[in-house]
């Protein structure tokens, strides 16, 4: 019986190197944790960093396609009224000129029927040998 109580001991001894080991490998392993986690936080400011410049250098755009556009928006109203303007002045001079174009028209459709008819009449004079034709 002697040697149970070496035995014991030894046994201890194994439990509290095991222990240690242990100890040591779980330490060591949240070392590496907080470093990595470290690096992983300073990466994630970096790239918070460039998408602030990026949504910085976005608005900047923005801007600038917002002033460039307010012109555009400028001519095209201009356009739209000078083309009102224009339909307006169009549909006033039809109304102020068209009853003397309508009277033109009266005037060229008497003149087309006068030459009808007298072209009508020498055609029958001709066949009826009355009269001569006109060159």
């Amino acid at each position: 019986m002697a040697e149970q109580p070496a035995d014991t001991e030894v046994t201890k001894l194994r439990i509290e190197l095991s222990e240690a080991r242990t100890d040591k490998k779980f330490a060591d392993m949240l070392g590496e944790m907080r470093a990595g986690f470290a690096e992983l936080g300073g990466r994630i400011e970096g790239l918070g960093i460039r998408l602030n410049g990026r949504i910085d250098h976005l608005g900047t755009r923005i801007d600038g396609l917002e002033r460039s556009s307010s012109s555009i928006k400028q001519t095209v109203i201009g356009t739209g009224l000078a083309v009102v303007a224009l339909i307006a002045a169009m549909v006033i001079g039809m109304l102020a000129f068209g009853q003397a174009g309508f009277g033109l028209g009266l005037s060229a459709r008497d003149t087309a029927k006068a030459a009808a008819t007298e072209a009508l009449q020498q055609e029958r004079q001709v066949g009826a040998g009355t009269a001569t034709p006109k060159p």
